[in-house]
């Protein structure tokens, strides 16, 4: 084989490996489409909850009163 062909081949190679990869990545994409998302029951089940504590001041506990600044 002379040097041109041994790069046409290592390149050749290089684009088989490429596509190797593209078909992986696209096939576990295909595998794990149709599955559902486990946290995602976890977030709306989260979500629910903090909306029942929520409470009905406008002023959480972790907050400075709006006024902290003037002079007392």
């Amino acid at each position: 084989m002379s040097a041109p062909d041994i790069l046409a081949t290592s390149m050749l190679v290089i684009l088989g490996i490429a596509f190797g990869i593209v078909l992986s990545l696209l096939f576990c994409l295909a595998k794990n489409a149709g599955k559902k998302d486990e946290l995602e029951e976890l977030f709306k089940k989260e979500k629910s909850s903090v909306r029942k504590e929520k409470s009905t001041d406008n002023q959480r506990s972790w907050e400075k009163d709006s006024n902290w600044w003037k002079a007392e």
